[in-house]
């Protein structure tokens, strides 16, 4: 009997808010915009995700998975704490310009 290699395929699941900006500074984004689609000025991809050797890369905004009315981080974090499992917790205005410092106080 022959050793046969068996390849495990995986899948990386990319969820951001206004993502347009982010892919578009990636390197590759001439190819990988082939792939996306555009949906109510939101890129994702529709179908079949994207095959990066073995694995497969699903591109979705935060924005396209919410209710209509939740168009901001703050709506989407109030419907997560329903279902019990998460607390959104208010983040101030300084902390927003400088993350590091509330991680500083918060480790």
């Amino acid at each position: 009997m022959r050793n046969k290699k068996f390849v495990s395929l995986s899948s990386i699941i990319i969820i951001s808010q206004y993502n347009a900006a982010d892919l578009f500074m990636l390197s590759d984004f001439r190819v990988l915009k082939t792939k996306l689609s555009v949906i109510e000025k939101y890129i994702a991809t529709l179908g079949k995700p994207i095959r990066f050797y073995y694995t497969f890369v699903y591109v979705r905004d935060s924005l396209l998975l919410t209710p209509q009315g939740a168009k901001i981080l703050k709506d989407i974090g109030k419907l997560s704490e329903k279902d019990g499992e998460f607390k959104k917790i208010e983040i101030a205005s300084e902390d927003i310009i400088k993350l590091s410092n509330l991680l500083k106080r918060n480790r």
